[in-house]
């Protein structure tokens, strides 16, 4: 069913892939701030970054508005004072704004397509400056600036492309093409990129969809709304004791040495309200950087980088939006949001807003009445119940087939 604000949609995909282009791609990532025409280009995605959400943002405000979004929209403005207007967390308040005015599913079908056209233009782009490769390792990335964020998005839009999305719902949609597709990424992310992130979110996907029934206990519902702030502490947890606790010599093994580059950083620079700099030290001795300026962690990163007053607000926001997806009967959405946020433990895009939506639904999530409760009609799709007839009648149907197959004569027929 074609969405009333399709051309909106599209034209937002459009923005959100250019947007992911100038960060990811080889063609526009190392960009250099001091030639001029480059300098043109980079200060052009900044400001347009900022300037075009808040001018549609004022406008879809002025004509649509309801007392909801003046509400959101001064919280939002509020954060951003108290955040100081810094340009990095501005990027999340405006675009969160903007796009407040859209459902969650139109949302999601925004990112899908989005998410399409980045893996696209990031590599024709490539192709066009002749460098698909990783600039880390020389893996072959179709152009993205490292194979870990090819894994990122090609693992998301898999699992976008196995739901069906409408204006009223999402829903799972396995079919052949689909199931195939993911069945690929898997084999790509697992045996080429070796990206265990990605491999993971499939993992933890596959699992979600087998367990959703769980979804229907509202304790289980209080744990989704809980998970996103577990994982947060246990960031925390892990970056501050590193070194002291034994068996995070090996998380921090499994996960390729962040948690020694966490703990480097909350030891040496103390977590602040506003956020600190990157400050890195080169060469060897006692106070070399280990990985040299790489911060993976979406978590870890946002406490230390962006500070405590906006990491606060948007983990409580993923909590809040965890939890009224869950509580409102949109589980698939739910599932979703938990595999981005599994995957926001060890890589930085679950908080990226050009290829994740996980941050601006935490942000949107603070409006009462976004998030719709789902039909009945639509949870029993989801969870993939039938009514007692129609089940009752498909169950014949399936004992009629059996027993056409057999030469000889039930001793009863059932009708």
């Amino acid at each position: 069913m074609a969405f009333k604000r399709n051309r909106s949609l599209w034209l937002w995909a459009i923005f959100l892939s250019l947007l992911a282009l100038r960060i990811y791609s080889n063609a526009l990532a190392n960009l250099s701030p001091y030639n001029t025409y480059t300098a043109l280009i980079i200060n052009g995605f900044v400001y347009g970054a900022i300037v075009i959400p808040l001018v549609v943002g004022i406008y879809l405000l002025i004509m649509h508005g309801t007392r909801w979004h003046l509400l959101l929209a001064a919280f939002l403005a509020a954060l951003l004072v108290v955040c100081q207007f810094k340009i990095l967390k501005a990027n999340y308040i405006v675009l969160a704004f903007a796009l407040s005015f859209y459902s969650p599913e139109e949302i999601t079908l925004m990112y899908r397509r989005s998410l399409g056209l980045t893996f696209v233009l990031a590599y024709v782009s490539g192709l066009f400056v002749h460098n698909t490769r990783s600039f880390i390792d020389g893996v072959y990335s179709f152009g993205f600036y490292n194979e870990n964020q090819t894994g990122f998005v090609i693992t998301l839009l898999a699992i976008l492309m196995t739901v069906k999305i409408t204006e009223k719902s999402v829903t799972l949609n396995l079919n052949r093409k689909n199931e195939a597709f993911l069945l690929l990424v898997f084999l790509i992310v697992s045996f080429y990129f070796k990206d265990r992130t990605a491999e993971l979110m499939i993992i933890a996907y596959v699992l979600l969809i087998w367990g959703r029934r769980l979804f229907k206990s509202r304790l289980f519902q209080f744990f989704v709304g809980a998970f996103p702030l577990l994982l947060a502490w246990a960031a925390y947890y892990c970056g501050m004791n590193y070194g002291i606790k034994p068996f995070l010599f090996i998380v921090n093994k499994l996960s390729t040495s962040r948690l020694l580059m966490w703990n480097y950083y909350f030891m040496h620079q103390p977590l602040t309200l506003q956020g600190n700099r990157i400050n890195v030290i080169k060469g060897w001795g006692l106070f070399y950087t280990p990985g040299q300026g790489m911060f993976d962690g979406s978590y870890a990163y946002m406490l230390f980088v962006y500070g405590l007053i906006f990491s606060i607000v948007l983990f409580i926001g993923l909590a809040l939006a965890n939890f009224k997806l869950a509580w409102s009967g949109n589980y698939m959405l739910a599932i979703i949001m938990m595999v981005i946020e599994i995957s926001g433990f060890t890589e930085n895009q679950m908080v990226s807003v050009m290829i994740s939506f996980a941050a601006i639904f935490a942000l949107i999530a603070y409006m009462p009445k976004w998030i719709h409760r789902a039909d009945k009609d639509v949870l029993n799709e989801i969870l993939n119940i039938e009514t007692e007839p129609e089940y009752f009648k498909s169950c014949l149907s399936k004992f009629n087939r059996i027993r056409a197959c057999y030469p000889f004569k039930f001793p009863y027929s059932v009708y």
